[in-house]
């Protein structure tokens, strides 16, 4: 019997064999691990994406390994790992793994994907010390409730990913490691009421699309310093309350909402350079002046507002355009295009003077 090829690592250290039919790991190939004097450059990276593995194994001699990719397979149990001890990250989207596991000794690794598996319970994190760890992917997964955070074994998480789950609420323990996130993704779940989120201090980004959420009320005010982008997209809200204290607040998404008003947009988020508004009930070119005052603001979605819809029926995209930069000369970008020198010119033609007397 023939002797295994040996797949060597290019010059930056990475094994490729994604997308190559050979199977299993190390099965029909030798990978240069341990004391293999066939290479000369360190095996540092391995990745094997779609190639129908359904188990990590024949990695044990591979310590030096640095970064692990095995998406799209069929990988059922998160095992085989023990003796990987500089592993910086572990990306396994898109395989069929259970539960969290067999992250022992793994005192290195800053990113972990176990995104779109099939795991229901959290619960199996707080078995395992993982203090570099900053980000953590648990997308499309099966996952009730947030559990398994503890500060003292994920000190350094920075980003936690738990779009579309089945989550209704925020519960206790995501406040175990509130003080160190920065961002935090929960769109796509069945999220109600935002708690006051009293311990994230450092948080800047956080997603709640496409929840069912009604209303904000103070729940934002200890994350009023710090937090730069709110992702509130396809909710029920009809009313800005609760975001006129992020005075550092540089992109805010209401998009698909019911807001019909924008005068309790204050006058503090002066640091606002993306406002989407897009699917609302806002209907009067009047409610446009409450953001003539924001004087960063550059990029406005308005599409798909009575106020937008009834502009362009009635004169045309570029007249509707025209308008909305007459009373925002600031903006840069109007929906999804951006404004040229053609609007400019309209916006301050006396046919442009006329349209907004009648308007106004």
């Amino acid at each position: 019997m023939s002797e295994r090829p040996l797949v060597r690592p290019d010059e930056d250290g990475v094994v490729d064999i994604s997308y190559s039919g050979l199977g299993e790991i190390a099965e029909a190939y030798r990978l240069p691990c341990g004391t293999d004097a066939a290479f000369s450059n360190p095996f540092l990276e391995f990745q094997a994406t779609n190639c129908r593995i359904s188990r990590i194994q024949n990695l044990d001699r591979c310590t030096s390994l640095r970064r692990l990719v095995l998406r799209q397979n069929l990988i059922t149990e998160l095992r085989g790992l023990g003796t990987l001890s500089e592993l910086e990250e572990i990306d396994l989207y898109l395989n069929h793994i259970r539960e969290i596991s067999g992250l022992e000794h793994k005192p290195k690794l800053k990113r972990l994907d176990l995104s779109f598996n099939r795991i229901h319970s959290m619960a199996g994190l707080e078995r395992f010390h993982l203090p570099a760890l900053e980000e953590l992917y648990l997308v499309q997964n099966r996952i009730k409730e947030i559990a398994g955070l503890q500060a003292h074994n994920l000190p350094q998480l920075r980003l936690l990913e738990l779009g579309s789950n089945r989550i209704r609420t925020l519960g206790d323990n995501l406040f175990e490691v509130g003080g160190s996130l920065e961002e935090l993704w929960l769109g796509r779940n069945k999220i109600v009421q935002l708690p006051s989120l009293h311990c994230f201090r450092r948080l800047k980004r956080l997603s709640l699309q496409s929840n069912r959420l009604l209303a904000l009320g103070s729940a934002l005010e200890y994350c009023r310093d710090s937090l730069e982008e709110l992702y509130l997209s396809h909710n029920g809200i009809s009313a800005l309350n609760g975001t006129e204290m992020l005075r550092n607040l540089k992109l805010l998404d209401l998009g698909c909402n019911r807001i019909a008003r924008l005068d309790d947009l204050l006058d503090d988020l002066q640091n606002l350079e993306e406002l989407w508004l897009n699917d609302n009930k806002i209907d009067s070119i009047e409610q446009l002046r409450h953001l003539s005052a924001h004087a960063k603001l550059r990029t406005l979605y308005l599409e798909g507002n009575p106020l937008a819809e009834r502009l362009q029926t009635q004169h045309g995209n570029k007249w509707y355009r025209a308008l909305v930069l007459r009373v925002l000369p600031m903006l840069t970008q109007l929906d999804a295009e951006p404004i040229d020198e053609e609007t400019h010119a309209l916006a301050d033609s006396e046919h442009c003077e006329c349209l907004w007397n009648r308007e106004g």
